[in-house]
């Protein structure tokens, strides 16, 4: 995973990119996004496609600090299977 990345998009252009409903909220170009902060993602819902705000990171369902998904941003594939905090979301979900 990226440590950073940026984002120039505003909200109309991901929009209609997506062929998403409009937003509760306007995104900003933001140059410097961090793991942990908010990011906008397009969520399939029964009604149409919505953008919405989730917290970016990879935390692991046994981390009782949600911060952690912050230090989680860097995996090897040569581990990747064997370690606990990678384990399960590379066997189920990614």
């Amino acid at each position: 995973m990226c440590g950073r990345f940026a984002r120039h998009s505003l909200s109309r252009e991901l929009e209609r990119h997506f062929d998403a409903r409009p937003a509760p909220f306007e995104l900003q170009p933001s140059y410097n996004v961090a793991p942990a902060q908010e990011v906008p993602v397009i969520v399939l819902q029964q009604d149409g496609r919505h953008m919405s705000n989730r917290r970016w990171g990879l935390v692991p369902s046994w981390a009782k600090d949600p911060s952690i998904g912050s230090r989680m941003i860097n995996a090897r594939v040569e581990t990747l299977s064997s370690k606990p905090a990678f384990r399960a979301a590379l066997k189920h979900r990614r």
